[in-house]
This record gives C-alpha cells, structure tokens and sequence, in this order.
C-alpha cells in the first residue's frame, strides 16, 4: 500500500509541475520576444556569438562595440564568460534561439525549487511562487545574467540540504560555477560561508574545495582576457570594494522595506521558519545582496510606478530573492499547519492566488512586448530598411544593441563617441575620418526614446548628454548630409553623409 501510494503521489507531483510548466510555456509563446531589450543583454549575445566562432575579442573596431579591453590586436569585452557559454547551444538558432534561453532557464529553476520544497516536505503548491514571482516573468523574457546565478544558487541548495559529503562538495561546485556568471557573486558566497561558519560548520570543507578550484580558473580566464587575474577589463576586482564604500545606507534600508511589506514577510523568513536549517546562511546572502544592490539601484532615482516597484529596480536581487522563496515557502507552509481554516481552504485559495498571478503573468509579459514590439524591434526595422548592407551607422548612447554581425544583417557602428564605447579609443578612431572614407555608404542615426522623456533618473541625464553629441556633430556639419527618414513617435531620425570635409 505505502508504495503504491509513493506511485500515486509522484505521478500526482509530475502532473502538476508538468501542468503548470505547460501553462507557463503557452503565456511565454503567446507574447514571445522579438529581440533582447538592454545594451547588458547585447553585451553576454554577442560574447556567446563569438565563442561559436573560436574568438575572444573582435579585432575591427567598426563591429566591437561596447568592448573595454584592447590587448593590442583585438577589443575584449568585460561581460562575464558563464552566461555567454551558456548562450551557445542557442546562438545556431537565432535571435529566436537567443531568447527562448531566459524561457528555459525558468522552468529548470521551477524544476528545482519544486524538488528542494519535495525534499523539504513543503506542499508542492508553493512552488508557484516561483514561477509567478512578478520579476521572474519580466527575466525570464530577457538575457540578463541573473537568473542563471539563481539557478546554480537553487542547485547548490538543494545538495546543501543533504546529509551526503558528497553532496556538500557539488553544492560547492554549484555556488563556484555561478561565480562564472557574474564575478560579485563571490560576495554573497563569502557570506553565505560565513552565516555556514556558525551553523553547518561540518559542511565547509566540503564545500569550500570546489569553490577554490574555480577560482583559480576565474583568474587564470582573467590572466588569458584581460591580462591580470584580477582584472575584468574595464576595472578590477577591488572597484566594486570601493564602490560599496560609497553606497548610500537608505537604499538598503528602502529595499529592506520592499521585502518586508510588499512581499509580507519575505526578507525576514529565514527568521520564522524552522525546517531548512539555513538560517544564518540565508540572512548573510540577502545582507550581501542588499549592499551590493545599494551599490548599484538608487530607489528614487526613478519615478514610483507598478513596473518600477515590483519588478525593474530589482534586477541585482533576483538570486536571493528566488533564494528568499525556499524559506518564505517554508513559513507559509507551517502557517497552513497551524491554522485549520486556512489548512482546510488551501487549494481554493492557492487557486484564487494563482488565477491572479496568471493575470499578472500576462500584463507583464504585455507591458514588456510592447515595448520591445514597439520600441527595439520597430527602430531596429527601421534602421535598416532605410540603410544598406555594409554601410556604416553612427549612433550614441547604447544604440550599438541594433548591431550584431552573425546575428543581424550586415551593417557597421560606431558610436558619435569611440572613447566611452571602444576601450578608451586606443587606436584614435575619428568619426569624420569614417565617414568621409565610408563616403555615401554612412549614415547618422539620430535616436531619443520618447518614452523616457519624463524620466528623471541620473542615466537619464547621461543618455541625454550622450545624445546631444551627435546631435551637435550633425549641426556643425548639416550641409554634409542628406535626410533620410525620420519616426518622431520612436524619436528616430537617419541621415546619409553626402559630400565634404567633416569637423569631429
């Protein structure tokens, strides 16, 4: 009897997650996303793109943009390698290949914390917390590297969780391997050892041996990239030090808040909770995200909106909070024990929840493929139906995100400013010399999202003097060119250089 109940049980749990998996694959499909959305996305695609090729760095300036290290033969970007590697087996597919990625990054994460709640003895319900977190919904649609963190941090938890050596070593292996995603990773590693120091002290040999491994490979990939094993190009390993130095304290203290209120109880579920036995590992690793969040999201630098409240200001947090969520289900799965109403009501209100969650689902993924429809994808139609294959485009700010060669049709970019976009300009590349050798082969483009208009964020304010840039290159040499097109709606104009000697 027992194990034909075992049988039923996890053919039950299969039927569920599978369900659930399925229902999530046809929102994802229904409003697929036609190309990444930020300069950062473009950055770990085309670092993946050049792996299939054998390459580390590009050495034409005109195709290696947004690149911070110049070895003396090619430009190196200062993406980290772990998410790039991870893009390979999608890049033969396409730019549809590429963004089906974040997709599938989800439903293995759900895969896992469905298994560490089943280990845990948490009801299997709680794992939709998971796959319908707000946030999720949005990285799941997108190529940012934090979600693959996650995804080693879930693994390394679960085999943390056993009472195998063994085990602890591969959760080791786990943590070490997000450290290849993102290098700031170690930082929440290091407290997660040191929260481990005070509680599971037995576990730290064990997991520790692996982590040492790696970083011995991190630095001799550093030595091999950027020439020092300390190095990531654009600054070393003791920039993000000094940065946390001047972080402001109200920002941790703002986002604590956040998780405390607006996801009730969130942040402080490690503390209420009694099945993990992580505490203290739990608490270190959302204290280092918090600070190392601080050091880059200012809370008021943007205006207050659903969007920016619940989802886009909280993109350095994913890992701990898709962490956060094992013990937060545990609290609330002992709350469903201790309270009879709510044990006997569960599944009706877990469904209730879920309906509203899936609306959610949906507004969300509508909001974000507006905006890539909309806004990426319809400049990214425009730029180069109104431009030829081969030709040069001079652009400002991040428009270097509408160039990928391999992936995009043929077409070269430089950027108004070579300094800020090509490691430094070491090779003196002047834009008026281009153009004037590009001759009518060249073109400016003109871009100034209108939708950030009323946006008062500092960045705002860099894009904006970024832009004017170009704009005061065109002025001083409009007898030089010819208009093109223009999209007042996108905020994008395109003109063809002519004739004429140009002035930088």
């Amino acid at each position: 009897m027992l194990g034909l109940q075992k049988l039923y049980t996890g053919f039950a749990d299969k039927k569920f997650f599978f369900f659930f998996a399925l229902l999530y694959l046809v929102i994802f499909f229904a409003f697929f996303p036609p190309i990444w959305s930020s300069i950062d996305e473009h950055g770990y695609v085309k670092r993946a793109l050049l792996l299939t090729q054998g390459e580390i760095g590009v050495s034409e300036p005109e195709y290696a943009c947004r690149a911070s290290y110049f070895n003396g033969e090619e430009y190196v970007s200062n993406r980290f390698i772990g998410k790039s590697v991870f893009l390979v087996p999608f890049i033969p597919l396409g730019i549809s290949g590429v963004m089906v990625s974040g997709l599938i990054i989800h439903l293995i994460n759900f895969f896992i914390f469905f298994i560490i709640l089943k280990r845990l003895g948490i009801r299997k319900e709680f794992s939709l917390l998971y796959l319908l977190f707000p946030i999720f919904t949005w990285i799941a649609r997108t190529v940012y590297p934090g979600f693959l963190v996650l995804t080693f941090f879930l693994a390394s938890v679960y085999f943390y969780l056993s009472d195998k050596k063994i085990s602890w070593a591969i959760s080791g292996l786990m943590a070490g391997l997000a450290i290849l995603v993102r290098y700031d990773v170690i930082l929440a590693i290091a407290a997660f050892v040191a929260g481990a120091f005070f509680s599971n002290r037995k576990k730290l040999p064990y997991f520790m041996a692996p982590l040492l491994v790696i970083g011995l490979f991190v630095g001799l990939l550093n030595i091999l990239f950027y020439g020092s094993p300390f190095s990531v190009g654009s600054h070393t390993a003791f920039g993000l030090l000094s940065s946390i130095l001047s972080l402001d304290p109200i920002d941790i203290l703002v986002f604590a808040a956040v998780f405390i209120f607006l996801y009730p109880l969130l942040l402080l579920s490690p503390l209420l909770e009694k099945r993990t036995g992580m505490r203290n590992e739990f608490i270190g690793l959302s204290i280092a995200y918090l600070i190392f969040n601080a050091t880059f999201t200012r809370f008021f630098a943007f205006d207050l909106s659903l969007d920016t409240l619940f989802i886009t200001r909280h993109r350095y947090l994913i890992p701990m909070l898709g962490v956060l969520l094992i013990p937060y289900s545990s609290f609330l799965d002992s709350l469903v024990d201790r309270f009879s109403v709510l044990k006997k009501n569960f599944r009706l209100i877990v469904y209730s929840l879920v309906i509203v969650a899936l609306a959610g689902t949906i507004f969300i993924s509508g909001i974000h493929q507006d905006f890539l429809v909309n806004y990426r994808q319809g400049v990214l139609d425009e730029v180069y139906s109104n431009t030829e294959t081969g030709s040069l485009i001079i652009g400002s700010s991040d428009d270097c995100i509408y160039f990928m060669k391999g992936l995009l049709p043929e077409r070269k970019y430089l950027s108004i400013t070579p300094g800020s976009d090509l490691a430094g300009n070491p090779e003196n590349i002047s834009i008026a010399e281009k153009l004037e050798n590009f001759g009518e082969n060249s073109y400016l483009m003109i871009l100034d999202y209108s939708y950030l208009s009323d946006r008062t964020a500092p960045r705002r304010d860099t894009i904006l003097n970024e832009r004017q840039k170009i704009i005061d290159f065109y002025e001083k040499n409009e007898s030089s060119f010819d208009f093109m097109f223009e999209d007042k709606q996108k905020g994008l104009a395109i003109y063809r250089y002519n004739s004429g000697e140009l002035s930088d």
